[in-house]
């Protein structure tokens, strides 16, 4: 979970840094989700499907800034 929260952190700096306040105003909304996962999986006792709802997170995370990045990187070339 440790590498898991790392890679995390990785994404949100690059993300703070290039994306703009609606694209952070989505991952923070995406995060406030993750957050109540945790609080109730953690509750269930559950580790485990925490975990899992971790990953799925940061898999949609990543793949929203890359895909922002991407779009960046275009207009950049185009502007």
């Amino acid at each position: 979970m440790d590498k898991l929260t790392e890679k995390l952190s990785k994404v949100i700096d690059f993300s703070i840094d290039n994306l703009g306040v609606e694209s952070l105003t989505e991952i923070s909304d995406m995060m406030s989700d993750l957050i109540r996962q945790q609080s109730f999986w953690i509750k269930e006792e559950n580790e485990e499907r925490f975990h899992y709802e971790l990953k799925k997170f940061l898999t949609w995370l990543c793949e929203y800034a890359l895909m922002n990045y991407n779009k960046f990187e275009k207009d950049e070339d185009n502007g």
